[in-house]
């Protein structure tokens, strides 16, 4: 290994996967804006801008033109390395508020810490310098869904698609819906039972479903994300479990360094990365139109 801090072992974000996408729009103050709009399928896009990825005719190819169910493999043994969790306050270009979520103490009293870019629960008064504060987790007044603004769980899923760039990179899934991460965990929690307590190389699938649900008297179709293992892994059983890419980058330097430098660079998007999750996960988000809404008994 190089003994320097400017050269770490990490692997490289490729492309995102989606379930949602935006629509330009007017406001009534008659400024443009992005609308974010939720699909019933994914989409293959670019991980700094949003577009159409170069690999997205090959992905239908693989895949179907609107795919629902994705061959893909985790690369780390490590859920923290592969899940990357936070709580996010996006406003309608970048984040205000963010939370490392933390613990709780034996008398339930939220331990973490918040970055926070204003003051006195003031979206509107800016601190030049962003402050660190104590975070009240699901009993701050922006958890708790006061005004347009709301802080919501969020999470970036990392994973390869062997059948559409190799082991060369890691895709990205990002999500604000705390059924789709439970789900993710869950699906985690599983790989590894089957995997015998390993779930990194093991032939998994990224599944988007329907699920019905019913919000302020409207039955509305929700689309929720899942890790599935799929009939090759359920066929072949623990004969696969050595097989995994967590084996193939030991050859060449140290596995936890790399799960290590790739979880920290989830961690740290950039500032375009960040407009992009505003837009499709902040203000214009919380208005209800992420859902495709159906009146109650219409099917």
């Amino acid at each position: 290994m190089i003994a320097s801090k400017q050269v770490t072992p990490r692997l490289p974000i490729v492309g995102n996967v989606k379930i949602g996408t935006t629509q330009d729009r007017i406001s009534r103050q008659n400024k443009p804006f992005k609308m974010p709009v939720k699909l019933d399928h994914f989409r293959f896009a670019t991980s700094d801008d949003n577009r159409e990825h170069p690999l997205a005719v090959k992905a239908v190819e693989l895949f179907g033109e609107k795919p629902v169910d994705i061959r893909i493999v985790i690369p780390f043994d490590d859920v923290a390395a592969v899940l990357y969790t936070r709580r996010v306050l996006y406003g309608s270009t970048t984040w205000a508020c963010k939370c490392d979520d933390g613990t709780f103490d034996e008398n339930g009293d939220h331990l973490g810490h918040a970055t926070r870019k204003f003051a006195n629960g003031n979206i509107q008064n800016r601190l030049d310098t962003p402050e660190i504060i104590a975070c009240p987790g699901d009993e701050c007044e922006f958890a708790k869904g006061c005004g347009k603004l709301i802080c919501k769980p969020f999470a970036i899923f990392s994973f390869m698609i062997p059948e559409l760039t190799g082991l060369q990179g890691l895709w990205a899934f990002r999500t604000s819906s705390p059924q789709t991460i439970s789900q993710l965990l869950g699906g985690l929690a599983m790989a590894r039972t089957l995997g015998r307590g390993s779930f990194a190389g093991l032939p998994l699938h990224l599944v988007v479903r329907p699920k019905r649900a019913e919000v302020a008297g409207k039955a509305i179709t929700v689309y929720l994300v899942s890790i599935e293992p799929g009939d090759e892994l359920l066929k072949a059983g623990k004969q696969l479990v050595s097989k995994t890419v967590e084996q193939r980058l030991l050859n060449v330097m140290d596995y936890q360094d790399v799960a290590t430098e790739t979880a920290k660079l989830l961690s740290e998007p950039t500032d375009r990365q960040e407009q992009d999750n505003a837009e499709e996960f902040g203000v214009a988000g919380n208005q209800g139109d992420l859902y495709k809404q159906e009146e109650k008994g219409n099917g």
